[in-house]
């Protein structure tokens, strides 16, 4: 196809494919936009050009790496994030908390300061980047960069404490998470 597909993650491969009718041809292994455009640089023709659909928060990252590169770019806001501080009444009792973004990290910031639950599960390094930058202790990022990724760290630190490897400062029998939007 004189169009081809190339996406950051796994699930958004798995979303644009069934939407398209047809796969997508770049996914990089490191779900990472860095690693994308190293994927992409690599097998782009000179001069190429890309339409970059990302969100209104998104780093700099692929759209200026790919500029470094001699290509030309129309980067498009393909959704907006709206932060949703949480509630405070929110933080009783909770044992973990799970950042899937940096804005997550951001409006648990301006939530609750950096108080945090025992367990501070990030989905990777640009988000635990962002949480540590304000001050938020993370416990863990997770391998792989999607929500899958995310929630299988936080059953490994779970099962770790089960098994005494690792003791956490669990306040209840009953783990609840808040996860943070």
């Amino acid at each position: 196809p004189s169009v081809r597909l190339a996406v950051v993650g796994t699930a958004t491969a798995r979303v644009l494919a069934d939407t398209t009718g047809r796969p997508v041809d770049v996914v990089p292994a490191t779900q990472r936009a860095q690693a994308l455009l190293d994927e992409l640089c690599a097998v782009a023709e000179p001069e190429q050009r890309f339409l970059v659909a990302q969100g209104d928060r998104a780093d700099d990252t692929l759209v200026a790496g790919l500029r470094r590169a001699g290509h030309q770019v129309t980067p498009v806001v393909a959704y907006r994030t709206v932060l949703r501080v949480p509630d405070r009444r929110l933080l009783d009792g909770v044992d973990a908390v799970l950042f899937a973004s940096g804005s997550a990290a951001a409006a648990w910031f301006d939530a609750f300061g950096t108080v945090v639950p025992p367990v501070v599960v990030s989905i990777g390094p640009t988000t635990t980047s962002m949480a540590q930058r304000l001050g938020l202790k993370v416990t863990a990022t997770a391998a792989d960069h999607s929500l899958d990724g995310l929630v299988t760290e936080l059953i490994r630190i779970l099962a770790s404490d089960a098994r005494g490897d690792r003791r956490t400062d669990m306040t209840q029998s009953t783990l609840r998470i808040h996860q943070a939007k």
